[in-house]
């Protein structure tokens, strides 16, 4: 504040994040799945509960991951290796401009793999998970980094239950087959219900 930062919300222009890097509970396959489920599910949710910026939302710093992606890993058939997960993602999202942003990763876990992949620029090997998608609100007084954690222990919460991930799959993917219009705040609306 007495050195005069700007955050997301000074300018239209400013696209600035807080960027989160957490350290995951081990590098097994199916938790690191359960994260990026659980990631997807709670993704249109966690724009309204952190009320992500418009110029955020705008730029491709946090692109949204595409629907034949969700489409592939939110069935609760989908049960990959390592590389196959790997694949899948690159395959399907050829950017590091994710909101949750998996390839440090899986840099730290298949590092011969990912630089392979010359379209992604540098990526740092590191056994977190590199979460992209709050707002920087460094000019208000109220904000403190305790929301953004906040936010992001939902996801946790949500990651350690398969079963509530499973269930909460096949609803987001039911929903989304009957849905023409609307189909984000239908979805967060559900979102709240399954979080009460």
């Amino acid at each position: 504040m007495e050195h005069h930062a700007e955050g997301t919300e000074a300018f239209l222009t400013n696209a600035f994040g807080t960027h989160i890097n957490t350290e995951l509970p081990d590098t097994e396959t199916e938790t690191i799945l359960r994260y990026i489920r659980a990631f997807l599910l709670l993704y249109p949710w966690l724009l309204e509960a952190g009320d992500t910026d418009f110029a955020r939302r705008m730029t491709s710093f946090i692109n949204p991951y595409p629907a034949e992606y969700i489409a592939l890993v939110l069935p609760p058939s989908y049960a990959p290796d390592l590389d196959t997960l790997i694949d899948d993602y690159h395959t399907l999202n050829p950017d590091r401009n994710r909101p949750l942003d998996m390839y440090p990763l899986f840099a730290a876990l298949r590092e011969d793999k990912i630089a392979q992949y010359t379209n992604l620029g540098s990526v740092k090997a590191r056994k977190t998970f590199h979460y992209r998608l709050p707002n920087s609100r460094i000019s208000d007084p109220n904000w403190t980094l305790a929301q953004e954690w906040n936010n992001w222990v939902v996801i946790e919460e949500l990651a350690s239950d398969p079963a509530k991930i499973n269930a909460m799959s096949e609803d987001y993917l039911a929903l989304k087959a009957d849905t023409f219009i609307g189909f984000e705040q239908k979805w967060i609306n559900k979102t709240k219900d399954w979080l009460a």
